[in-house]
């Protein structure tokens, strides 16, 4: 198997900020393009580019309709590197980052959700009711979500809710990468840059949890 782009060193603070930084000041075409909806894949793009060209791996938006996530935009910043879904394919919401969006959904959606038999796609998939509603939870604490395994095996993707000018949250932001190439403490820096592509919000003292525990 070819070996992957070379990743980008995180460890100097230094660095790290700086490409948090420029990320972050993608906000306000964004959060206008997320209040119109229509034009929101089309606007995300040059957010997908940045974030997959700081990290090297692929980045995917998605937004929910109904009782469904669908992909609506793919940066894929290498032709080598592996795409986990296509534009316009459809997941339940409970499975993998579509879960970012069941969280945010309406109580009934969730209710609804929750209330029906759950498929299984991997070994990994979470499929209790009572677990995921607790989840759902745990998302809207911290603000993202670190999944492995629950849709395609050996896939990590790292989360974060996108909001409109509003405060709405209008869509989902992923990076997805092999579990090779996404061990800890990897994820931890991708979590802070996904929320600040996302939100828009500058970086935050990164929290103590370890990325096993905020993995779910």
């Amino acid at each position: 198997m070819p070996a992957g782009p070379s990743l980008p060193r995180l460890t100097s603070a230094r660095n790290a900020t700086a490409w948090l930084g420029g990320l972050a000041s993608l906000r306000t075409s964004f959060g206008r393009a997320a209040a119109e909806q229509g034009a929101l894949a089309a606007v995300a793009m040059p957010v997908l580019a940045s974030l997959g060209k700081a990290s090297n791996e692929n980045v995917y938006l998605r937004v929910r309709d109904g009782m469904e996530s669908e992909t609506v935009a793919i940066f894929q910043t290498d032709p080598s590197l592996r795409v986990y879904t296509e534009v316009g394919k459809r997941l339940p919401l409970h499975a993998g980052s579509s879960r970012v969006l069941l969280a945010h959904a309406p109580e009934a959606v969730q209710t609804q959700v929750l209330t029906q038999r759950l498929p299984r796609y991997t070994p990994a998939t979470r499929t209790d009711p009572a677990w995921i509603a607790a989840d759902l939870q745990r998302i809207r604490g911290r603000g993202y979500l670190v999944t492995s395994d629950e849709v395609v095996p050996g896939a990590v993707s790292v989360t974060a809710p996108v909001r409109d000018a509003a405060g709405q949250i209008v869509a989902a932001l992923s990076i997805g990468a092999p579990s090779l190439r996404m061990r800890p403490p990897r994820p931890r820096a991708m979590v802070s840059a996904n929320s600040c592509s996302a939100s828009g919000e500058r970086p935050v003292a990164s929290q103590t949890r370890s990325d096993e525990n905020a993995a779910t």
